[in-house]
């Protein structure tokens, strides 16, 4: 516990990761019928992002957009 990883780099940019003591609170996710990959953890985590930029979120309804029409 407590080693740090050189650079890593990934998708998402350049990391340095730190190695630490899991806590039960880690372990919700394993519990679950589903498997637990990496991409649905990051999925979670795009989600919750998302639900948190959604409920930050000002908007505005511009009565000239409803006269656009739309083709079919």
């Amino acid at each position: 516990m407590g080693e740090v990883s050189g650079l890593v780099r990934s998708g998402f940019g350049i990391h340095i990761i730190m190695r630490i003591e899991p806590n039960e609170a880690d372990w919700h996710l394993s519990r679950n019928t589903q498997p637990v990959t990496l991409e649905s953890r990051m999925m979670e985590a795009v989600f919750i992002g998302l639900e948190a930029m959604a409920g930050n979120a000002v908007i505005e309804f511009l009565p000239e957009l409803d006269r656009i029409s739309v083709g079919t």
